[in-house]
This record gives structure tokens, C-alpha cells and sequence, in this order.
């Protein structure tokens, strides 16, 4: 998403993150907002990360997964 919708935990990329492609304006990676999409309904790649932000972003998610944040917002 373009805009971190005051989530603190939102992990900035812009175009330093991509060894390939990009993104056309500074996104945001929401770790607590993940889904899970069918294969099926992506049309191509839009870009690649680079191997330190692609980790920056996984440490974002285990993170939130460690801390239960994610996990207990989703329970009812």
C-alpha cells in the first residue's frame, strides 16, 4: 500500500529495496495484514526485492507472529 495508515509496525520500501522492477512511489508492508492468494489470479511480477529487505520484512512478520499482535487483533 502507498499509504502506512498510521500502522506503526508498516515497513517502508522505496526504490533503494529492488534489485529489480519497482513499485511507482514509496509502499508500505503491513506484517499484520497478510493473505494468502491463489497463484492463479497474478498477472506477472512487478519487481524483486533485494535480499536485506526482503529480510527486514520477514523479521517484520515474525515479529508481529512473536508477539501474538497479529494473532490476537484476528480472534474473536
Amino acid at each position: 500500500t502507498s499509504n502506512p495508515f498510521a500502522d506503526a509496525d508498516a515497513v517502508a520500501i522505496d526504490a533503494a529495496d529492488f534489485s529489480e522492477g519497482g513499485l511507482p512511489m514509496t509502499s508500505f508492508v503491513r506484517p499484520a495484514k497478510l493473505f494468502t492468494a491463489e497463484s492463479s489470479i497474478i498477472r506477472a511480477i512487478a519487481a524483486r526485492l533485494l535480499p536485506a529487505s526482503h529480510a527486514r520484512i520477514v523479521e517484520a512478520v515474525v515479529h508481529q507472529i512473536r508477539s501474538g499482535g497479529a494473532c490476537e487483533r484476528a480472534l474473536p
